[in-house]
């Protein structure tokens, strides 16, 4: 062998090394790829246009289908009638995806009682598990979901609606500053009577961006992840949901969702399609009305002669639409104090399920997302989050107390996206702080490590999650 194959040789393990890499070895080293978040697919807008760029490099073919799922992702969806894009509810959460998923970012709660849901919604199921799927068992009155807005034909009327308020909950840190925390109690009125006994989870609307790229990640990446936990760490304990997929009618590793109860982005779109906007499609073939509404079941669907509303075509637009959006790469991430806070991130322990890098796997539908190396910040498990996050309501293998480690990367741009800095997944925390003073269960020795630093470390902290 010749110096120079040597050399190319060692180079090559050298690459290989560094880029097949799945977790974050060294979180204070100058990483000159920790500013791509999405990796090849990252963009480095910061305007409010940040969540809703294409990735990098698409063919002219791709970049087609890309926009044409955008455009069914803003469609205003209308009754059935006359109109074109029909299909609309009877009964419904929203009349797009946009309508949730504002310029694809985060939603958050009503700012007051007065006002409707636009951005948050509300599952519901009864007690139990349907004993085929597994999954939450539907209420059989009020179905999988509060629909609070209907299409208004004749006797049709929404499900109900729900409110919040708030009790504010007073503590301090360590160093004696008070902070306070906002408690939900959420209240109800129903429309069909009164429904018994009940169960229910709030969930606001998450960003879009990065999806495909989670779907991505290796099923052995995340046994992997369960695996170290186990071994390495004495309070951590993530875990895999697994869910019934609706496509092989068998089951399937969860990856989206707040309780990672979807197994794949067309099953996760086809899901929203079905119980926010009321679309059936070749997934949901039937209407979203539940026996008890006997009007809403009478309403004529808005096919237009073709087999369901949201078409297999469209499905399929959706799909790459919501796979190839662009990761927000970072912002002033060589800052001094950005470093600080990402040093206190990691020796609090918030990288044990918050996982900076990650290497994605094979998609043979989407080559562009293959073998990329990503910062999500999440390790897409579920975690006990301790009672005072508990929605008590099963999903699969997920209970009550537990929740998908939620991605960080791009939550510094939400405020100027969406205009607000609400976190959790009911949106109670009014900033990063108060989202972290909400961890419990698996993440009370993270929350209270943050707790006992001093003002200025929490400070750091605070900006290096802006940086995201």
């Amino acid at each position: 062998m010749t110096v120079r194959i040597k050399i190319y040789f060692l180079f090559t393990l050298i690459v290989f090394l560094i880029t097949s890499c799945t977790t974050f070895k060294d979180p204070f080293e100058d990483d000159p790829f920790e500013a791509f978040s999405g990796g090849t697919t990252t963009t480095f807008d910061q305007t409010v246009n940040a969540f809703d760029i294409e990735s990098p490099g698409l063919t002219i073919q791709r970049s087609i289908s890309f926009i044409s799922g955008n455009a069914s992702f803003n469609i205003k969806w209308t009754p059935p009638g006359n109109a074109a894009i029909t299909g609309l509810g009877p009964v419904f959460n929203a009349r797009s995806c946009r309508g949730c998923h504002i310029r694809d970012g985060r939603g958050k709660p009503p700012d007051s009682s007065e006002e409707n849901m636009v951005s948050m919604l509300m599952k519901l199921s009864a007690p139990g598990k349907d004993p085929l799927t597994k999954a939450p068992k539907a209420h059989e009155v009020y179905g999988g979901q509060l629909q609070d807005k209907a299409i208004g034909g004749v006797g049709v009327k929404p499900e109900g609606r729900a409110t919040i308020s708030y009790e504010e909950i007073e503590g301090q840190y360590f160093d004696g500053q008070k902070y306070s925390l906002r408690k939900p109690t959420y209240n109800f009125t129903w429309n069909f009577g009164d429904p018994g006994e009940f169960e229910h989870s709030p969930r606001v609307a998450t960003q879009v961006y990065g999806l495909g790229l989670l779907g991505t990640i290796p099923l052995s990446t995340l046994q992997q992840f369960v695996k170290n936990q186990a071994q390495n760490t004495s309070n951590i304990s993530g875990k895999l949901n697994i869910v019934y997929n609706d496509l092989t009618k068998g089951f399937s590793p969860g990856k989206y969702g707040w309780k990672a109860g979807k197994p794949s982005l067309m099953l996760q779109n086809a899901g929203a399609a079905f119980g926010d906007i009321g679309l059936t499609s070749p997934i949901h073939t039937t209407t979203n009305c539940t026996p008890a509404q006997t009007a809403c079941a009478a309403q004529p669907d808005g096919s237009n002669g073709h087999p369901q509303e949201l078409s297999q075509t469209r499905l399929d637009k959706l799909e790459v639409y919501t796979s190839l959006i662009s990761v927000p790469g970072r912002r002033g991430h060589k800052r001094a104090v950005v470093i600080e806070g990402k040093r206190l991130f990691n020796n609090a322990g918030c990288v044990h399920c918050h996982i900076p890098q990650i290497q994605t796997g094979i998609n043979e539908d989407f080559p562009e997302l293959n073998n990329q190396r990503i910062y999500p910040y999440t390790d897409l498990l579920l975690h006990d989050m301790g009672e005072g996050l508990a929605d008590h309501r099963d999903e699969f293998e997920a209970n009550g107390r537990e929740w998908r480690t939620a991605p960080l990367w791009g939550v510094g741009l939400i405020e100027k996206v969406n205009g607000h800095t609400n976190f959790l997944h009911d949106g109670r925390a009014r900033g990063f702080a108060e989202a972290i003073l909400w961890h419990g269960g698996e993440a009370l020795e993270a929350r209270n490590n943050f707790r006992a630093m001093a003002l200025e470390e929490r400070e750091a902290l605070i900006e290096f999650l802006e940086s995201l």
